[in-house]
């Protein structure tokens, strides 16, 4: 069994209301994945508390913290499956506990991460375009970096922001709120001027999944000095309701931008026909992006992501 398969397993039975079953399936298999065992806890807590095994809850989170691993305030404290332990001073302890340990891991952590030519960008008569990449929820800007990396071999400086939010230790960070999202970026952008020295004009707003959605989001309401936007398997609330991004577009139609979507048609995660009408609504306001549809990929970075990202620096250089 892989770990997306007992998370099926596991989630299914969850929703049957075969908690004690769910739970055994858990136990079972949680040591043969170590590398996913905040997640796993998770779920294990998760049933425990529907059992009203409330001891053993705490008991869960307390082995996690012994191993550094933290889980967020807004998972303990929103998770419909703790609702019962809310203001339990015990778990409200623990709750405080975990919120101390990722304030530290927060520290070590950089807000952005950056990759350029060599010998680039360093001075005026340096400067570089810039790629802001925007990781997918769940996802690092490490693993963001390493999927756009390679346009700085194209002479691009590709910048990858972290978000505030995460669910746990190593769990991935996570871009929720549109607006408070883009101030993140916008902060983080402002940053890189310390640095680096980047070309007023010939930014582009690219990312991954949710990542994806708040990349169009902010070039369509001109948030930053973009001139394009590369999304590849993009998702999220206004990707399942493709008119509410009309008054956007509408906004910007006169902001001479140009896009190019990347997805896969075997990709179960992402809403196929929300993305073909996102890409129909801007073509017929002026806004020409390509669609690429790939075959065969799941929720992933496509193994010539490389070629492909080249193709899509060159249509919005068009």
């Amino acid at each position: 069994m892989t770990f997306d398969e007992l998370v099926a397993a596991i989630t299914q039975h969850f929703q049957n209301g075969d908690y004690a079953q769910a739970l055994a399936l858990a136990d079972e298999h949680a040591a043969n994945f170590p590398q996913h065992a905040a997640h796993i806890a998770y779920l294990q807590m998760c049933l425990a508390a529907r059992l009203e095994q409330r001891p053993r809850v705490f008991a869960l989170l307390q082995a996690m913290h012994q191993q550094g691993i933290w889980y967020s305030p807004e998972v303990l404290h929103n998770s419909p499956s703790f609702k019962a332990l809310q203001g339990d001073p015990e778990f409200e302890a623990l709750i405080e506990s975990s919120r101390a340990l990722q304030a530290e891991e927060a520290k070590a952590a950089p807000a952005i991460l950056v990759t350029y030519p060599q010998g680039k960008c360093q001075s005026a008569d340096e400067t570089c375009p810039l790629i802001v990449a925007l990781h997918a929820n769940g996802e690092s800007p490490e693993s963001a970096l390493a999927g756009w990396h390679t346009a700085a071999q194209e002479g691009w400086l590709v910048a990858a922001p972290r978000s505030s939010h995460t669910l746990w230790a190593g769990g991935g960070n996570m871009w929720f709120d549109h607006q408070e999202s883009a101030a993140e970026i916008i902060t983080q952008r402002e940053h890189l001027a310390e640095n680096y020295w980047v070309e007023g004009e010939g930014m582009i707003l690219g990312g991954f999944s949710m990542g994806a959605e708040v990349a169009l989001w902010m070039a369509l309401k001109g948030l930053l000095p973009a001139h394009g936007f590369i999304l590849l398997g993009p998702g999220g609330p206004l990707m399942d309701e493709p008119d509410h991004w009309l008054p956007l577009i509408q906004e910007a139609a006169d902001r001479e931008l140009r896009g190019f979507i990347i997805f896969s048609q075997d990709d179960p995660t992402i809403p196929h026909d929300g993305i073909r009408q996102t890409a129909a609504l801007l073509n017929e306001n002026g806004i020409p992006t390509h669609v690429e549809v790939l075959h065969g990929l799941a929720h992933e970075y496509p193994p010539d992501f490389e070629r492909l990202l080249r193709v899509a620096l060159d249509y919005i250089g068009e």
